[in-house]
């Protein structure tokens, strides 16, 4: 069986949008309840679109990715966001001559 681009598309196109989907569902399963209030969002909703978004596949891509995109850098902010990449450097303490007597 020869497959060309266009054929591997077509193959690829329902897995990666059921992937993306599935993750974006799970990501919304397991936020905490307070991300959820502090960021204004109802999870219920986002669950439930989600879902419908399993059986119908380009509703899938499109919320998934509104998700993505839009309400989980939300609920990032509202849980405090992502841990630094580093640690942030310490305060240094004055350099040169002070006037406190």
């Amino acid at each position: 069986m020869n497959l060309g681009a266009p054929e591997l598309l077509i193959l690829a196109w329902p897995v990666l949008t059921l992937g993306l989907t599935i993750w974006a569902l799970v990501d919304a399963a397991g936020r905490p309840d307070e991300a959820w209030q502090r960021a204004g969002q109802t999870r219920a909703l986002w669950i439930v679109l989600l879902a419908l978004g399993l059986v119908f596949c380009m509703l899938g891509l499109i919320v998934a990715l509104i998700y993505l995109l839009s309400i989980r850098p939300q609920l990032n902010r509202a849980m405090g966001g992502p841990p630094p990449p580093y640690p942030p450097y310490p305060p240094y303490p004055p350099t040169g001559p002070t006037d406190a007597p």
